[in-house]
């Protein structure tokens, strides 16, 4: 069976990209150049994309076979997408970072989005938006099904807990569940808030499962 607590950081960690890439193409984040010329944005966005290929790591670690083993393979297969999109994206930011860094030593810029419209990189704004959206859709549906899948990992998880924790646990399902149908009618990008919920949900959930 696949290891909830895997599934869990990887959301996590794609929620804590898409905000980032959020703020950085939509919102236009601010940039600072340090004495080597490194943007400042650049350790945030490495830090990310470690954390996102080593939980991805996880995820070819074969299961043993049990009675759910189809939808296992399923929510697996799910997710080694998402986390393949989420690590293209991740991989094209820091390239677009490692450029700017080289052709912008000499000059500062106020936002990563202008930074690209200097650079005439006004495709690249537009390419990398459309995966943003895409993966905050991809991310949407992989939430709604490990919270809701009778048969999904983070519900066998559910299962074996005692009491006390499954109660906590199935209040901060549902407080995940409330964060996303509400971004999902609301029909735009996730705001800070709302992450920064489905992020501390995430966190609490594998907490608390990892505790009990």
């Amino acid at each position: 069976m696949l290891d909830p607590f895997t599934a869990l950081s990887l959301a996590g960690t794609v929620v804590q990209f898409v905000d980032f890439g959020n703020k950085l193409i939509k919102e236009g984040s601010e940039l600072y150049h340090s004495a080597s010329g490194a943007l400042s944005v650049n350790a945030e966005l490495e830090n990310i994309t470690v954390n996102l290929k080593a939980v991805t790591k996880k995820l070819e670690t074969p299961s043993p076979t049990n009675t759910r083993s189809t939808e296992t393979t399923k929510e697996t297969e799910a997710l080694r997408s998402l986390a393949e999109s989420c690590s293209e994206a991740a991989d094209e930011l820091l390239k677009v970072l490692e450029d700017l860094k080289v052709k912008g030593a000499n000059r500062q810029w106020q936002s990563f989005r202008q930074a690209l419209r200097s650079s005439h990189k006004k495709d690249q704004i537009r390419k990398i938006e459309k995966k943003l959206d895409k993966l905050q859709q991809m991310l949407n549906t992989r939430l709604i099904a490990m919270m809701s899948d009778q048969q999904s990992s983070v519900t066998s998880l559910l299962e074996s807990l005692d009491e006390g924790s499954n109660s906590r646990m199935t209040q901060l399902k549902t407080d995940i569940i409330d964060v996303v149908q509400r971004t999902k009618n609301a029909k735009h990008d996730i705001s800070e808030e709302d992450s920064s919920r489905l992020s501390h949900g995430l966190a609490s959930m594998i907490q608390e499962g990892e505790t009990s």
